[in-house]
C-alpha cells in the first residue's frame, strides 16, 4: 500500500465535521417553533395570556426539539428527505424513459 505525501494530507478540525445546532436545537425547526410562538401570543386579546401561552409552547417544544438533537443532529433533515421517498412500491427502472 502507498503511503499518502504529507503535502496532501489536511488536519481536520471538530467544528468542520460538527453538526451546526442553535440553542441545541436545529435551527429550522427551532425558526418555527419560534414563529408558532409568537404567533400564539398575538392572537390571544389578552397579552397576559397570550405571552404565557406562547413561552410556555416555545419552552415545552424547545426541550423536545433539544433531546430529539441529543439522539441524531440530523433527524428532521433526514425526515424531510425521507419523505421525497415515500412510495408505496418502487419500480425496476430507473426512470419511465428507461429502456
Amino acid at each position: 500500500m502507498r503511503e499518502i505525501p504529507p503535502q496532501f494530507c489536511v488536519d481536520f478540525r471538530r467544528s468542520a465535521t460538527k453538526h451546526v445546532l442553535l440553542m441545541g436545537c436545529e435551527p429550522t425547526a427551532l425558526m418555527l417553533v419560534i414563529l408558532l410562538s409568537i404567533f400564539v401570543f398575538l392572537s390571544f386579546q389578552s397579552k397576559l395570556y397570550g405571552g404565557l401561552g406562547g413561552a410556555t409552547l416555545f419552552l415545552i417544544c424547545r426541550y423536545g426539539l433539544q433531546s430529539l438533537a441529543q439522539k441524531d443532529p440530523m433527524y428532521l433533515q433526514i425526515y424531510v428527505r425521507a419523505l421525497r421517498f415515500k412510495r408505496g412500491f418502487w419500480t425496476a427502472k430507473p426512470s419511465p424513459y428507461g429502456k
